[in-house]
């Protein structure tokens, strides 16, 4: 007989190829990352006619092969029924394959004699397996907002683009750096303790646990002052930088910084604090608190100790405060009005018209000084 040949109608697709579901897999060997298996169907419409137009009866087989390899493979590996490749009974097979690309497919049909046609017209199946991003580590697994945090896995794409970290839901917004394998970026402002997931235009990855640890404070120095003292607090989990972050001395606010990081804060006892504990506070929490003694003033001289209204006396002692704000002194009940000079250990002011012989006292927002007598002269 003669070479049979694979027919086809004009316009139509001789052989078609369904997609049933993917299976993604992966090996022992890392050389296999990435591979999936394409579970696939068949049909394509059989012969009816030998290439002379005369009607064919001795159609025996078919065979499949895969042509987007170097040469043409044979998918079957025993001859295909003719019973298979129809809509009814289409003819199932296998093919492993990685990343992105399109497989061909061609048709041949043999004879009871073993003649094997051409091929026929090919079908295309294009196909992107490229898979879901694999977390496998965190480094360091805790820290607070700011931490730069080293992501180890696979399949997180050669460069960021619009891929995306998130922790507990929260995107990362500072990246240092991206690769297939390792990405670097900092904890960002509001994440709290959850999973962290790398997200990719193929879908996300499992999720790592980081914990987001509220700040804790160790020690502060000095442990006691007056309004103004600057103080240092060490500890952890301050965050790189303050932002929103505070620190409250028994509630009160501080209001003047020197210096934040993720280990030292820097601030001033802000006017009306009290003895009470010191707390920093960041998105993710509030820290312990730290008691800090705000102590009132103390008088340990003056000089001179006696002179007429006007004269000008040098007040030395502790804890008047830095500047003098709303802090007044005071000759036996009558405030002082005219002032020469005032830090947290000396005040010059003159004595004031009314004054008689008395205490003189300092008074701060924590409270009053004990007196120091001051004889005026007439």
């Amino acid at each position: 007989m003669k070479r049979i040949v694979v027919s086809h109608k004009s316009f139509t697709v001789e052989i078609f190829f369904i997609l049933l579901f993917f299976v993604s897999f992966l090996t022992l060997s890392q050389s296999a990352w990435g591979q999936t298996t394409l579970n696939l169907k068949a049909t394509w419409t059989p012969p009816t006619t030998n290439a002379d137009g005369t009607p064919l009866n001795d159609l025996a087989s078919f065979n499949l092969y895969r042509t987007d390899t170097s040469t043409p493979t044979r998918i079957n590996s025993s001859p295909i029924p003719t019973t298979s490749g129809t809509a009814a009974s289409p003819y199932p097979f296998s093919v492993v394959v990685s990343g992105a690309g399109t497989l061909t497919f061609y048709v041949t049909a043999v004879d009871t004699s073993g003649n094997e046609s051409t091929g026929s017209n090919t079908a295309s199946f294009p196909y992107n397996v490229a898979p879901a991003p694999v977390l496998i580590s965190l480094a360091p697994p805790s820290g607070t907002v700011g931490t730069l945090v080293t992501i180890k896995g696979h399949f997180f794409g050669a460069s960021q683009g619009s891929s995306v970290v998130s922790f507990n839901g929260v995107p990362a917004t500072a990246y240092t750096s991206w690769s297939n394998t390792t990405i670097k970026c900092a904890v960002p402002s509001g994440a709290t303790t959850g999973p962290v997931v790398v997200t990719t235009s193929v879908g996300a990855s499992n999720g790592k646990a980081f914990t987001v640890k509220p700040p804790a404070i160790n020690a502060m120095a000095p442990p006691s002052g007056t309004v103004g003292t600057l103080v240092t607090i060490k500890g952890h989990y301050f965050g790189p930088s303050q932002d929103s972050s505070a620190v409250s001395f028994n509630g009160v606010p501080a209001t003047a910084y020197t210096s934040w990081s993720n280990t030292t804060i820097k601030c001033a006892v802000p006017s009306g604090a009290t003895t009470g504990p010191v707390v920093v506070t960041t998105s993710v929490g509030a820290s312990s608190g730290k008691t800090f003694t705000v102590k009132p003033p103390a008088i340990i001289a003056l000089a001179p100790p006696s002179g007429t209204v006007g004269t000008v006396v040098t007040i030395k002692g502790h804890y008047f405060g830095p500047s003098q704000g709303s802090s007044t002194v005071s000759f036996n009940g009558v405030p002082a009005t005219a002032y020469t000079s005032w830090s947290n250990t000396t005040i010059k002011c003159s004595v004031p018209s009314g004054a008689t012989t008395g205490p003189v006292v300092v008074t701060t927002s924590v409270g009053a000084s004990s007196g120091k007598t001051f004889t005026v002269k007439p």
